[in-house]
């Protein structure tokens, strides 16, 4: 299974705050990918696939991603 959200967001759903939307900014594969707004708060959102995967008995399987985050400065520390 492999997925780079260029035919849209139809096998995810998304759930939470911060809400998730689909941009054409900081894409690792073509020109799609997922984004949260930082907030002030803690938050709690996911991004889940909308159907089971059926994995290979005796076949080694493995979970791919890329991800971008940027932290806060240093000038103000946050827990």
């Amino acid at each position: 299974f492999t997925d780079d959200l260029e035919s849209g967001s139809g096998l995810w759903t998304t759930t939470g705050t911060p809400a998730w939307s689909v941009v054409t900014t900081g894409a690792h594969s073509p020109t799609h990918s997922y984004f949260a707004l930082d907030q002030s708060t803690v938050g709690d959102s996911h991004i889940r696939n909308t159907a089971a995967l059926a994995l290979p008995a005796a076949v080694p399987v493995k979970l791919e991603f890329w991800h971008n985050y940027t932290f806060e400065g240093t000038s103000t520390r946050y827990d």
